[in-house]
């Protein structure tokens, strides 16, 4: 169910053209099991994929639990966002690998 909210996300979704800003979005990725039950087909790497490639969120952190993975989605590209999370401070000269 979350994937229509992250859907409306992306360049040219609904929420980002009406300009609706989220800083942080928590997100919990349940087994496949679990989606399959209420009929759904979970595409959980498309998906992520696509937010880095089409909007201004990136996920930072994945943590395995008991039920599902914690996913945390940055908004960098915001300037309120980039502001209230320093992002430039704190990733600026800096590299993942």
């Amino acid at each position: 169910m979350e994937n229509l909210l992250l859907d409306e996300l992306v360049y040219g979704g609904k929420l980002y053209m009406e300009k609706v800003v989220f800083c942080q979005i928590d997100w919990e990725l349940h087994f496949d099991d679990q989606y399959e039950k209420i009929g759904l087909k979970p595409n959980k790497i498309g998906t992520i994929i696509n937010l880095i490639n089409n909007s201004q969120y990136l996920p930072i952190i994945v943590s395995p639990t008991y039920n599902y993975h914690h996913l945390t989605l940055l908004n960098i590209k915001d300037p309120v966002c980039e502001h209230a999370f320093k992002i430039q401070d704190r990733f600026l000269n800096r590299y993942i690998c």
